[in-house]
């Protein structure tokens, strides 16, 4: 990815939500290495705009480009594998061990029948160590609380390692310790490593100190604010 191009460059974006417009005219550009806040009244104009980014819905009007490129014509396989997008809390189909379920957010890095390597697995421990969640490592996640699912669901997606990181309500379900190692790991993949990260919630106060952007939804357009 052209890490000199904006990461996402939206222009007149309207976003149909149940047969209706929830939003209209919507342009907005983020830069590769930022962390973003998504908020506003209605949640679900937030998720179709992600969704459309992420190539999993059609762009009604406007445009999307993602590094300069319009989404339609990056391919699938591309899409997949530098765009992670994380619906709210996801509840795992199979009765996968912990371990298993996170190296799951590699498959789309790999070749078909391609098994993760023993570095792979080695880099699911570490990021299960970061979260502090390491004691999960071989339990089963479909009997998970729903603390423990989110850290899981978040180890997943940063197993990726996309370059660009989309997750609705990155907190729910999370204490307060949780929230700060969570922030403090999406702070240093936007700062330190020219990801760009995007957080959509309802309550932004936890992560307001970290970010660089709120971006509110709101009928007409997008109040974009920088932060300090």
């Amino acid at each position: 990815m052209e890490s000199d191009k904006p990461c996402i460059r939206m222009t007149d974006i309207s976003v149909e939500h149940s047969g209706a417009t929830v939003c209209e005219n919507l342009s907005l550009t983020i830069d590769v290495g930022s962390l973003v806040l998504l908020t506003g009244r209605n949640p679900a104009c937030w998720s179709v705009v992600m969704r459309m980014i992420g190539g999993l819905q059609p762009i009604p009007t406007g445009v999307i480009e993602l590094w300069g490129i319009p989404v339609q014509r990056i391919s699938r396989r591309v899409l997949s594998s530098q765009v992670c997008f994380v619906p709210r809390q996801q509840h795992p189909l199979f009765a996968y061990p912990v371990i298993d379920y996170v190296l799951q957010g590699i498959e789309p890095n790999l070749k078909p029948l391609q098994a993760p390597a023993e570095t792979d697995r080695e880099r699911a421990r570490d990021i299960l160590n970061g979260l502090h969640i390491e004691k999960l490592m071989y339990r089963d996640s479909s009997l998970l609380s729903n603390r423990e699912r989110q850290l899981v669901v978040v180890a997943r997606a940063l197993m990726q390692d996309a370059h660009l990181l989309m997750i609705d309500e990155p907190f729910d379900s999370l204490n307060e310790q949780d929230v700060s190692i969570v922030l403090a790991i999406f702070k240093s993949l936007a700062h330190s490593h020219d990801k760009t990260v995007i957080m959509a919630m309802l309550e932004t106060g936890p992560a307001l100190a970290a970010a660089d952007r709120l971006v509110t939804f709101e009928y007409m357009g997008i109040i974009d604010k920088r932060l300090p």
